[in-house]
């Protein structure tokens, strides 16, 4: 069985467990970030890295909330990669930060029954 992409231990005990809180945390990155992706796949292809790394900065709050361990430092790599305008690497990084985000995200949608009240 593989494991899960998300972990929100931290988002329980910095929320003190709060089911409200919890849900609408996990809904506002279920609808988020699809959104966000789509810019950073967009301003990546028009050659916008400071956007690209602004975007991801924006990101970077929401993966620690939902404990995508897998994404902490990949976050911190496109950031630095795209303000250095070391592109080579970018591509395949988004590529991987997408599915794992895609997943984290189904994997939300499964959770979100639970918190909802």
């Amino acid at each position: 069985m593989e494991s899960k992409s998300i972990d929100l231990t931290f988002l329980k005990e910095m929320s003190e467990n709060d089911s409200n809180f919890i849900a609408d945390l996990i809904q506002s990155f279920i609808t988020q970030i699809p959104k966000d992706m789509e810019n950073m796949w967009f301003h990546f292809k028009n050659e916008e890295y400071d956007d690209v790394a602004n975007l991801i900065h924006k990101i970077k709050p929401s993966i620690t909330f939902m404990g995508i361990h897998e994404l902490k430092d990949m976050v911190v790599e496109i950031e630095d990669n795209a303000k250095k305008r070391q592109i080579d690497p970018i591509e395949d990084q988004l590529k991987l930060f997408d599915k794992i985000c895609r997943k984290a995200i189904a994997e939300l949608l499964d959770e979100l029954p639970l918190y909802k009240k």
